[in-house]
């Protein structure tokens, strides 16, 4: 959601973010066009509900993507727990990216 996109954006990632975990595929898609985005980390909330939607997201993508759980309910949260960039682009770089 915003509050997660606004966390991101603080770390210094280019962010997109979505009204809630469920909505908003067909606008990245146009954006992940627009704006010629090669591959996505998908953050996902700790939950039945946000994991759902990052994977329902994923399915949808035209390009290698990712998804990224942070140890903390949500993104915000982990920073509010003290993560930092570096340790954000440590969990991403264990990330497998699956191609469409």
């Amino acid at each position: 959601g915003p509050t997660d996109c606004a966390a991101a954006l603080s770390l210094g990632y280019y962010a997109l973010g979505r009204p809630n975990c469920c909505g908003g595929i067909e606008h990245l898609q146009s954006a992940i066009k627009h704006f010629h985005i090669r591959r996505v980390v998908i953050v996902s909330d700790l939950d039945d509900p946000g994991l759902r939607g990052a994977t329902t997201l994923q399915l949808h993508l035209p390009i290698p993507s990712a998804i990224l759980t942070c140890p903390a309910k949500d993104l915000r949260q982990a920073i509010n727990n003290g993560m930092n960039r570096e340790m954000c682009d440590a969990m991403i770089n264990q990330l497998i990216f699956s191609s469409p």
